[in-house]
């Protein structure tokens, strides 16, 4: 396992993002001028706005993920 670890280390080293690189469309989002807050709700990817998938968009499969948030956490609305 340790053999594995050290071939794949500077591999997925090189995929990972510091904190830094991750939280930038984060922000972006949140302080740039160029977009409309009153809207909101768009997606973003690298700071650009990106359609949400299919099964995102799937309201059935949002009230089971809601469902089961409820039963798992012990929280229900």
């Amino acid at each position: 396992m340790q053999f594995l670890n050290a071939l794949f280390a500077p591999i997925v080293s090189s995929l990972q993002k510091t904190p830094e690189q991750g939280s930038y469309t984060s922000v972006y989002a949140a302080t740039s001028p160029d977009l409309d807050a009153a809207e909101g709700g768009d997606l973003y990817f690298h700071c650009q706005p990106i359609n949400a998938s299919r099964a995102a968009s799937d309201p059935i499969a949002a009230r089971s993920l809601w469902t089961l948030s409820e039963k798992l956490t012990g929280i229900h609305r």
